[in-house]
């Protein structure tokens, strides 16, 4: 059993989300992308990508399997750099020496079809 606490349960899915969940009839991968490393010193990004990260484990977790995360951290000149970029994702220049963060989303199915979220704006993280 688990019991969500948080203001305006942030961290629980709707009956809408967890219907979605059990009508998956495929296994589907989900890649996380977050700049870990680079985004060391900014409080504000690691928070919300914090919460995406935990959403997507709560998603992973009521999926009963359909959904596998791998959380990857694209670090520059790696091999998790030149994935984000093969599925199109968006690095955002921050903070004071512009580093690029990554924070976005690929989803694949068996049949490599995939869809993005190229970036996690901060600044929409209401929807």
């Amino acid at each position: 059993m688990r019991l969500d606490l948080t203001e305006n349960q942030v961290y629980s899915l709707s009956e809408g989300s967890k219907q979605v969940l059990k009508e998956i009839d495929e296994p589907i991968n989900l890649y996380f992308f977050f700049s870990d490393k680079a985004s060391k010193n900014i409080t504000s990004i690691r928070n919300y990508a914090n919460r995406v990260e935990s959403l997507l484990t709560e998603y992973e977790t009521l999926a009963e399997g359909k959904l596998k995360l791998q959380v990857l951290d694209p670090e520059a000149f790696s091999e998790q750099e030149d994935q984000a970029n093969q599925f199109g994702l968006t690095a955002a220049n921050i903070g004071t020496a512009g580093e690029a963060i990554y924070m976005g989303l690929a989803a694949t199915n068996a049949l490599d079809e995939q869809e993005i979220i190229a970036f996690f704006d901060p600044q929409k993280r209401a929807f």
